[in-house]
C-alpha cells in the first residue's frame, strides 16, 4: 500500500517559517495543554484530539478547534480528511505504569492501536511531520547510567514494551511512506496540572497529599533515583524540534538522577520556608512490579542538535508546582466556603417580606412627618391640605397599595381632629361633607397610586424586554459566530481537503490545452490522481468500431491492447452506444472495473477505462467522483477538437491533410511527453521521395485516424504513428511500399 502526498492548493507548498495546522492528540492533558500553549503563542493553528478520559477543557483557554474522540477512533478518518494538518505531535497514551500491569490489554490499545491509527492517517493524508511522545521505560533496568539514545531496549513493563514498539512503527512509517518521524524519549515530567498518575506522578502525588495532610507513601526505600525534568522545559524542547528538520530517537532529559528521598526533603524545605504547613508522615512500602531502581537519560545529543538546554532547575520547577497546587488548594476552600449559604427558599421569603415591608415603614414614617408639621405649623399653611398631600406623595412614590394604606391613615387622622373639635364619631359618618373629603382622598390616592403602578409595570415589562432582547442577542452573536466558524472549517475542507477544489483545480490545470493529444496525457494522471489507481487507458473510437490506445498508466505490469475491436451485445459496445457509465459491480474478471464514456455532440468520441482500484474505493463517493472527472476531461476535449477544426486551415496546407511545421511539432512533443510519463511508443517516419502535397492524401488514407502527416521544421517530410512500436511500425513501411512510398530513417523512441 502506498500512500499519495498530498498536493497543496495551488501549488503551494507551506515551510516551517509558515503558520502551521498542528494537531495534538491528547491536547487536554498534563504536557499537552502546555505544548498547545507554546504553539498557539508562536502563532500557529491548533487543533485538539483528545477524549477527555484524563485531560480537561479547562486547561485550555486560547482559540483552536477541539475533536472530543478517541485516537483509536474510525472517525479521526473524517478529521484528517477535512483539516490538512502539517505536523502531529501525539502525546495521547496510557502513561501509568500500574495500570499497564494490571490490563495490559487497556495499554495495547491506547498505546499501540492509538498510535498505529494516527500514523496510518498522516502518512494518508499528507503529514508532513509526525512527533511520538516515547519514554525513558523502553530501557528498563539500565546497564549503565546516564543512559545514552543506544543503550539495548529491555522494557520490564507492557507501558515500555508498547513505548517500544511505537518507535519501531514510526521507524518503519518513515521508510515505508516518506513520513517524517521524531520520538522523543522523556524522562519524568512534571509541572503544574499534573495529574496522580503516571511514572513522574510522584511529585504530584506528594504535594496532593500534603495539601490534604495525608500520609506520604513511598514505594521501596526512598533511594531509587529519577531524571525530573519541569514541564515547561520538555515543552521547549518539542517546540524546537519541531520546527527542525529533526528525525528519530532523541532524549528530552536533565541528565542528573534525584532522589525520591531528596523530593521530599525539598518539600520539606519548602513547607518550612512558605509557613504553610508541615511535612505529613512518611510510610514506606515495597517496590511496585515494573518500576526500575534508577534512571536518567543523557540529553546531550538533543542540545546539540537544536541548541536547547533545560531552563529550570529541579527547585525551581518543585516550587512553581507546589504554588499551583496550593492556589487550587486555596480555591477548593473559596469555593466550598460560597457554598455555604442560607437556605434559598428561606431567603428569597425573608426577601420579599422585607420587600413589603420597608415601603410601609417609609409610609408611617413620611405620615409622622406630616402630622407633626399639621400640628405645629399648620397654622402656616392653613391654606394647603396636609393629608391631601401626604396622600398625593405617597401615590406618586409607593403606587396604589400604599395609596390606600395613607388614605386609611389620613381618614383616622381627621376622625380624630373632629372628634377633639366635640363633635361624636358616629356622627362623622352621616356628614355628607365628611363623607365627600374621604371621598377625595380615596379617588386621589386611588387614580394618582393606579397610574404610578401602570407605568412601572410598563417600565418593568420593558425592562424585561429589554433583557430579553439582550439574551436573544447574545444567542444570535453566539450563533452567528458558530456559523462563521462552521463556514470557515467549510471552506477549508472545500479548499484543502484531499479531493477539494484546491486539489481538483491543481488536477484540472493539467488538461488546460486546446491540443487533444495533450489532454489525453494529462487526463490519465487526473484519473490516477483523482481515483487512487495506477491501471487507467483511454481509448479513441474509430467509425469501424476499433478503439485505438492514446493514453495509459505507466507502469510496467499493466498489459493492455493497443486497439481493441468493439463486439456487438458486449459491455463496451452497449457503453458506447447507451453512453453511460459501466460500474463492474460484480467483479467479473478480465474485465475493467469502471468503464466512462467522452460523449461530443450525442456521439461517443473516447472511452475511459479504470482496471484496477483498492477495494475500499469501491463506494458511491468514487462512482460519483469518476463521474465528475471524465466531465471535465470531455469538456477539455470537446474544446481542444472544436479548436482543432477552427483552425484547420491554418493547421493544415491547403487541400490536403499534412499539418505545417509548427503544428507537427506541437503534435511531436505530445507524443514525447506520453513516452516519458506513461511509455506510450510512437514511432516517426520520414518519407524519402519528394512528393507533391496534393498527392499526399493517398498516404494518409493508408494511415490510422489517430496518426499524422506533417513537414518538420527542416522540410522533411514525416509520418508520425501514435502507439506505435518498431514491430508494428514495419507493417506500415511494407504497406507504404507496397503503394510504391519509400520511407526511411524510422525512429522509435
Amino acid at each position: 500500500m502506498k500512500y499519495n502526498r498530498k498536493i497543496e492548493p495551488f501549488g503551494r507548498p507551506r515551510k516551517w517559517g509558515d503558520k502551521l495546522r498542528v494537531l495534538i492528540t491528547g491536547g487536554y492533558g498534563f504536557i499537552g495543554s502546555f505544548v498547545a500553549e507554546k504553539f498557539y503563542q508562536e502563532g500557529h493553528d491548533i487543533f485538539i484530539l483528545d477524549d477527555l478520559s484524563s485531560g480537561k477543557k479547562e486547561n485550555i483557554t486560547f482559540r483552536h478547534k477541539s475533536f472530543i474522540t478517541n485516537v483509536t477512533s474510525s472517525n479521526c478518518e473524517q478529521i484528517f480528511k477535512g483539516h490538512p494538518f502539517d505536523m502531529v505531535i501525539h502525546l495521547a497514551a496510557n502513561v501509568n505504569v500500574s495500570t499497564s500491569m494490571n490490563n495490559p490489554t487497556y495499554d495495547a490499545d491506547a498505546n499501540i492501536v492509538g498510535l498505529l491509527n494516527m500514523l496510518h492517517l498522516s502518512g494518508k493524508y499528507g503529514v508532513k511531520k509526525f512527533i511520538f511522545a516515547s519514554s525513558a521505560a523502553v530501557y528498563g533496568d539500565p546497564l549503565t547510567i546516564p543512559i545514552e539514545e543506544e543503550h539495548d531496549l529491555h522494557p520490564i513493563s507492557p507501558y515500555g514494551m508498547s513505548k517500544q514498539i511505537g518507535e519501531y512503527y514510526c521507524e518503519q512509517w518513515s521508510k515505508l511512506y516518506q513520513l517524517d518521524t521524531l520520538c522523543l524519549r522523556f524522562s519524568n515530567v512534571f509541572g503544574p496540572g499534573q495529574g496522580n498518575s503516571g511514572e513522574a506522578g510522584v511529585i504530584s502525588i506528594f504535594l496532593n497529599r500534603v495539601m490534604n495532610k495525608q500520609k506520604l507513601v513511598v514505594f521501596g526505600d526512598g533511594t531509587q533515583t529519577r531524571d525530573f525534568i519541569f514541564v515547561k522545559d520538555v515543552t521547549e524542547a518539542i517546540y524546537r524540534s519541531a520546527m527542525s528538520e529533526l528525525t528519530g530517537v532523541y532524549h528530552v532529559s536533565t541528565n542528573q538522577e534525584t532522589t525520591i528521598n531528596e523530593v521530599i526533603d525539598e518539600i520539606k524545605g519548602i513547607l518550612d520556608s512558605t509557613g504553610v504547613g508541615n511535612l505529613p508522615a512518611i510510610l514506606y512500602k515495597d517496590k511496585n512490579p515494573g518500576d526500575i531502581e534508577n534512571s536518567s537519560l543523557d540529553n546531550r545529543k538533543l542540545m546539540k542538535e537544536i541548541d536547547w538546554a533545560p531552563k529550570y532547575t529541579f527547585s525551581q520547577g518543585i516550587y512553581e508546582t507546589f504554588q499551583w497546587f496550593y492556589q487550587q488548594k486555596t480555591k477548593s476552600k473559596q469555593s466550598k466556603s460560597t457554598k455555604q449559604k442560607p437556605n434559598k427558599s428561606k431567603q428569597d421569603n425573608q426577601s420579599v417580606h422585607t420587600e413589603k415591608l420597608i415601603p410601609l415603614i417609609e409610609n408611617f414614617v413620611i405620615f409622622t412627618i406630616i402630622v407633626a408639621a399639621h400640628f405645629t405649623l399648620g397654622e402656616y399653611f392653613s391654606n394647603i391640605d396636609m393629608k391631601l398631600l401626604y396622600v398625593l406623595i405617597i401615590a406618586l412614590f409607593f403606587g396604589k397599595t400604599q395609596a390606600v394604606v395613607s388614605c386609611a391613615l389620613v381618614i383616622v387622622l381627621f376622625s380624630y381632629e373632629n372628634m377633639m373639635a366635640g363633635r361624636d364619631f358616629i356622627t362623622l359618618f352621616i356628614d355628607n361633607e365628611v363623607l365627600m373629603q374621604f371621598a377625595v382622598y380615596l379617588f386621589i390616592g386611588l387614580i394618582v397610586g393606579y397610574i404610578i403602578d401602570r407605568k412601572k409595570i410598563d417600565a418593568h415589562g420593558a425592562k424585561q424586554e429589554l433583557v430579553a432582547a439582550g439574551q436573544k442577542y447574545d444567542f444570535l452573536q453566539d450563533l452567528y459566530q458558530e456559523i462563521r466558524d462552521q463556514k470557515e472549517e467549510l471552506e477549508t475542507q472545500i479548499v484543502e481537503s484531499e479531493d477539494g477544489i484546491g486539489k481538483i483545480y491543481s488536477m484540472v490545470q493539467q488538461l488546460d490545452s486546446l491540443e487533444p493529444d495533450d489532454i489525453f496525457v494529462g487526463a490519465t494522471a487526473v484519473i490516477e490522481q483523482t481515483m487512487k489507481t495506477n491501471a487507467a487507458a483511454i481509448y479513441l473510437v474509430n467509425s469501424n468500431r476499433y478503439l485505438r490506445l492514446v493514453s495509459k498508466s505507466r507502469r510496467n505490469d499493466l498489459i493492455i491492447p493497443s486497439s481493441i475491436m468493439v463486439k456487438d451485445e458486449s459491455v463496451l459496445a452497449q457503453v458506447i452506444s447507451s453512453k453511460e457509465n459501466f460500474f463492474n459491480k460484480k467483479f467479473v474478471e478480465n474485465m475493467p472495473q469502471m468503464i466512462a464514456p467522452i460523449v461530443k455532440q450525442d456521439k461517443t468520441i473516447a472511452v475511459v477505462f479504470i482496471y484496477e482500484m483498492n477495494f475500499e474505493n469501491l463506494t458511491l463517493y468514487y462512482q460519483n467522483l469518476f463521474h465528475v472527472i471524465v466531465s471535465l476531461i470531455s469538456s477539455s476535449l470537446i474544446k481542444a477538437t472544436d479548436y482543432v477544426q477552427a483552425t484547420n486551415q491554418e493547421r493544415y496546407y491547403d487541400g490536403t491533410v499534412v499539418l505545417k511545421p509548427e503544428y507537427f511539432a506541437k503534435i511531436l512533443a505530445s507524443k514525447q511527453k506520453a513516452w516519458q510519463q506513461f511509455k506510450i511508443p510512437y514511432t516517426k517516419l520520414s518519407i524519402e521521395k519528394t512528393y507533391q502535397l496534393e498527392q499526399l492524401n493517398k498516404v494518409t488514407q493508408l494511415l490510422r485516424e489517430t496518426d499524422y502527416v506533417g513537414v518538420e521544421a527542416d522540410g522533411t517530410l514525416s509520418i508520425l504513428l501514435a502507439n506505435t512500436d518498431e514491430k508494428t511500425a514495419q507493417h506500415v513501411i511494407t504497406r507504404l511500399q507496397y503503394q510504391q512510398i519509400s520511407v526511411g530513417g524510422t525512429a522509435n523512441d
